[in-house]
C-alpha cells in the first residue's frame, strides 16, 4: 500500500482496476490490485468478492 506514479506507455490506455492473479505473475495465492483509485471504496465490496474466487474462497455469489 501507499503512493505510487502511475505509469502507462506511450499509446497505451491507463490500467484501471488491473487485478492480477497467478497467471499473470506465477505467485499461488497473490492477488494484485492495481489502479485502484477513488471509486475503489465504492467498488470495494464487489473487488472483494473478485479476489475471494480467484483464491478459491467464498461461494461466489453476491452479497
Amino acid at each position: 500500500a501507499g503512493i505510487r506514479p502511475k505509469i502507462v506507455p506511450p499509446g497505451a490506455p491507463p490500467a484501471d482496476f488491473l487485478v492480477q492473479g497467478a497467471e499473470a505473475h506465477g505467485v499461488p495465492g497473490l492477488v494484485n490490485l492495481f489502479g485502484i483509485e477513488s471509486p475503489g471504496l465504492t467498488a470495494s465490496a464487489p473487488i472483494a468478492d473478485l479476489v475471494a474466487r480467484r483464491l478459491g474462497l467464498g461461494d461466489g455469489r453476491p452479497r
